[in-house]
């Protein structure tokens, strides 16, 4: 079993346990978010994967799922900066545009967190800036937006900060690896299933997911 193989065993059985029926012979977009949510750094990862019986295809790129420090700091809207519920989004992306150059635009309302400065600053009470964290724990996944493309950071250059990049968009920080990933999914079909991991998602050994497996 090669690399590819395992990974793919490993997203179908993730999918498995949150209930995702995936889509024969469809591109699907996902992300992982990392259990570290150190605000305005780029750790969490973005990828994409088409299965057509035994025959699968998968790429996974570094990004970030969540919003940059700056705008959770300073929120573009009143209710604050959006966050996005991790879980199943279908038909959520289509081919598009970001900033004049190709993304995938988010074409369906996607549930999402919003949280507001003076909540943000709660959250750090007493941690140095640049250790503040988002903590999603007691939030109420109650608003619908739209906006959250799949975009890139710098269009030269690896990204290590999320800074004005990341407002609640996905965003990859390499732009090599971006570049295929428009190449690959842009204009392929009309519609795409965007599915947001929690790391936990994959706390399982290759196939054996622990939930399946009888109680001593």
């Amino acid at each position: 079993m090669n690399i590819t193989d395992i990974i793919i065993n490993q997203i179908k059985t993730a999918c498995k346990r949150i209930g995702y029926t995936i889509p024969e012979n469809e591109i699907v977009t996902f992300g992982i978010r990392n259990n570290d949510m150190t605000a305005g750094i780029f750790n969490d990862t973005l990828g994409w994967f088409k299965i057509n019986g035994n025959d699968s295809i998968i790429a996974v790129n570094t990004g970030t799922v969540d919003p940059g420090a700056y705008y959770l700091n300073h929120p573009m809207n009143a209710k604050g900066t959006a966050v996005m519920v991790a879980g199943v989004h279908k038909k959520a992306y289509k081919s598009g545009y970001h900033s004049k150059y190709k993304a995938l635009r988010q074409c369906k309302r996607i549930k999402c967190y919003r949280i507001t400065r003076p909540m943000f600053e709660a959250m750090n009470k007493d941690v140095p800036k640049g250790q503040w964290k988002i903590h999603l724990t007691g939030l109420l996944p109650s608003y619908l937006v739209t906006g959250a493309n799949q975009h890139r950071a710098s269009k030269w250059n690896i990204t290590t900060k999320i800074g004005l990049y990341g407002a609640g968009c996905q965003v990859r920080n390499n732009p090599k690896q971006y570049a295929k990933f428009i190449k690959n999914v842009w204009g392929k079909q009309d519609y795409f299933d965007y599915v947001l991991f929690l790391e936990k998602d994959f706390n399982f050994i290759g196939n054996l997911d622990p939930k399946e497996q009888p109680t001593v």
